[in-house]
């Protein structure tokens, strides 16, 4: 599993691109996930399905991104290529498994006290389901061919919820063709997605990539949930065991505006309380302190200004 901070990874990447072309890289890469979060927040209020917070859609698509880039620079573009392409070692190999940064990565990137921002808890972890990290999936569900099968973009609903142990994660996938079964007459069907279960169908459930999710019809379950489902089921009901597994956190109260009074009362200190604390730190030290200090000095006065009563003023030299 990696923490995925989409601000760094794509700072890191547009700075291995050219002095000139990184602006243009950066605009290209935002671009590409803003028409990522449109297109599945639109399918997704047409639907009435699979609803999620906003936050989350943007932080997947930079994920979704960011895969897309690792994925091209080491794609072979043709056959007759002698050597295998192969990634910068500056750039960081993150996934298939992304955790959302926390509050301690802001915390510790800046100098400051940074802002509270409860969305950052809202956000889900992603598994990415995607022949850059799993090769082995290049194969037919039904012919079992390998030869005619390409990738053909990702699933075009964006990410589906998944039933976790302790909290729920999230899972995208990608499209499979099979050219073999799309010429064959005989067979229905040649496009197959990831996150479907009749992609999954012919895989006994142990022989699932461990990160990857177990998919069904009426849901998804993290391979955690399953082997506890599996193995308690036979000795309990499945109502008990949906109550233990149900979540019941204690319930998060509005918090008060820091200046109520009445409440968290965060009031700053207001620019009189600080200057009298000053005045009153230098009338407490630094007055005694300068008046002895003045009395170890001596020398001759040359001059004597008696203009302002309220003031006197005199020169002296030493």
């Amino acid at each position: 599993m990696s923490v995925y901070e989409p601000d760094v990874v794509r700072k890191l990447l547009s700075a291995l691109e050219p002095k000139n072309s990184q602006k243009k890289f950066e605009a290209s890469w935002n671009s590409t996930v803003k028409k990522c979060v449109e297109s599945w927040t639109g399918h997704a209020i047409a639907c009435m399905t699979n609803p999620r917070p906003r936050c989350q859609y943007e932080w997947e698509a930079e994920v979704v991104e960011y895969i897309n880039y690792i994925s091209d620079k080491t794609c072979t573009r043709s056959t007759k290529a002698l050597a295998r392409p192969c990634l910068d070692s500056k750039v960081p190999i993150l996934g298939p498994r992304f955790l959302p940064p926390s509050y301690l990565h802001a915390q510790k990137q800046n100098q400051s006290e940074p802002a509270i921002n409860p969305e950052i808890l809202y956000l889900k972890a992603l598994c990415a389901i995607h022949p850059f990290y799993y090769p082995e999936l290049a194969k037919c569900l039904r012919c079992n061919g390998t030869d005619n099968v390409q990738w053909d973009g990702w699933t075009g609903t964006g990410p589906c919820n998944v039933h976790g142990l302790m909290v729920d994660e999230a899972a995208i996938g990608m499209q499979l063709h099979c050219e073999n079964c799309k010429n064959d007459t005989n067979l229905k069907g040649y496009c197959f997605t990831t996150t479907n279960p009749d992609f999954w169908g012919s895989w006994p459930h142990w022989s699932i990539p461990g990160d990857i999710p177990v998919f069904f019809h009426r849901c998804v379950v993290t391979q955690d949930l399953f082997n506890l489902l599996v193995e308690m089921h036979p000795s309990s009901t499945a109502g008990s065991l949906a109550e233990n597994i149900q979540r019941n956190p204690n319930p998060l109260w509005l918090f008060s505006d820091p200046y109520d009074v009445n409440n968290y009362n965060d009031r700053p200190i207001s620019n009189t309380m600080v200057s009298e604390v000053f005045q009153d730190f230098v009338s407490a030290t630094r007055e005694s302190e300068s008046e002895e200090y003045l009395h170890t000095l001596s020398g001759v006065s040359i001059s004597f200004d008696n203009t302002f009563r309220a003031a006197t003023k005199a020169t002296v030299t030493s």
